[in-house]
């Protein structure tokens, strides 16, 4: 992969491996000619951040463009995003000649696409009007802009009653079943990593103990509880009753909102 006016190569890479997510490709500086070869390229001109972004595989060559308005007056993080949104709309748009359909979740990268919804819902837009935007502005399918809608609409009224004591815990079981080739996350597959999860429980445990303290020191209410990962149901049975064993063992769940365990 070759980038032309532009050193986003973070963004370059997550949108290629939610693309290709099994395939492997790796930056160069030289320009490629020939080949399988990706160039991502960015320019701005009079206000506008203008991407393109060419893909030749087997043979085959597909060119997708984008092109966002970039306001004088917002500020140089802003500026980074519209661009870095830019990069990946053609990027988008160039993939989809080699793929067998359109990813559900569009052009969108990263973990939490109920995020961008937020945007929209904080603007003031409707559940309906923000799958819409979703589905023209990110390229989402119908039913996942509706389910990351609903989603950003629910989460907003659960933190519009959400006090300044209250917390939310999260606990992280950094094992899978298998690796996935697109994956940032820490995380190792259990089968490599067997004799990792009983002491790295132990550990969770003392640290979970160690933050009820805090917790009760500074009086704070546990309002949510989330076990993400890797894969926590990655866990035996008796691994993950060990894990909520714990948690219920240590803290007061009486009261909770919400209890997630990542599947």
């Amino acid at each position: 992969m070759y980038l032309d006016g532009h050193d986003f190569e973070f963004a370059v890479q997550q949108i290629y491996m939610c693309m290709f997510p099994n395939s492997h490709a790796e930056f160069t500086d030289e320009c490629p000619e020939n080949g399988d070869f990706i160039k991502s390229s960015l320019s701005v001109f009079e206000n506008t951040a203008f991407s393109e972004t060419l893909i030749s595989i087997d043979g085959r060559c597909n060119v997708g463009k984008a092109e966002f308005s970039v306001a004088e007056t917002i500020d140089s993080e802003e500026i980074k995003r519209i661009k870095k949104r830019a990069i990946k709309t053609s990027f988008y748009r160039s993939s989809l000649a080699f793929l067998p359909k359109a990813p559900v979740w569009g052009a969108l990268t990263g973990v939490r696409p109920s995020k961008v919804a937020a945007k929209y819902i904080n603007l003031g837009k409707s559940v309906p009007e923000t799958a819409h935007l979703m589905q023209e502005d990110y390229f989402v399918s119908p039913d996942r802009a509706l389910l990351a809608a609903k989603c950003a609409a629910r989460a907003e009224k659960m933190a519009q009653n959400t006090g300044k004591r209250d917390m939310s815990l999260y606990a992280g079981i950094p094992f899978c079943a298998s690796r996935c080739r697109y994956c940032s996350f820490v995380s190792h597959s259990i089968e490599k990593a067997k004799h990792l999860v009983s002491p790295y429980l132990e550990m969770l445990k003392k640290e979970l103990e160690g933050v009820s303290d805090a917790c009760k020191s500074a009086g704070l209410h546990l309002r949510s509880i989330y076990i993400g990962g890797g894969t926590p149901t990655a866990l035996s049975n008796e691994e993950l009753s060990f894990v909520l064993g714990c948690i219920s063992g240590i803290f007061d769940i009486r009261n909770i909102d919400e209890y997630t365990v990542e599947g």
